[in-house]
């Protein structure tokens, strides 16, 4: 994961569970320190930390999908004549 993308992850931790940057700057962005830094902090137990990290994963992954294909929406077209979109079936 690139250092930018752990920034978002990060702030994005911090959105959800209304936690300081001084709370997250320790984790690693891997699911398992996710689901340590959610027992620590709110005592959540491992089964309900792991089912909230997993949630919280699928939704930033969510994210992530919705910005890039919108960046590659707003991106120019090369050669738009010779586009040719995908029929539905």
């Amino acid at each position: 994961m690139t250092q930018k993308l752990a920034r978002f992850l990060r702030s994005e931790l911090m959105g959800r569970w209304q936690v300081g940057p001084s709370q997250v700057a320790a984790i690693d962005v891997t699911r398992e320190s996710i689901v340590h830094f959610l027992q620590d902090t709110f005592g959540l137990s491992a089964r309900r930390a792991a089912a909230e990290t997993d949630e919280f994963l699928r939704t930033f992954e969510e994210k992530l999908n919705r910005a890039a294909g919108l960046a590659f929406d707003q991106a120019p077209a090369a050669n738009t004549k010779s586009f040719k979109p995908i029929s539905a079936a």
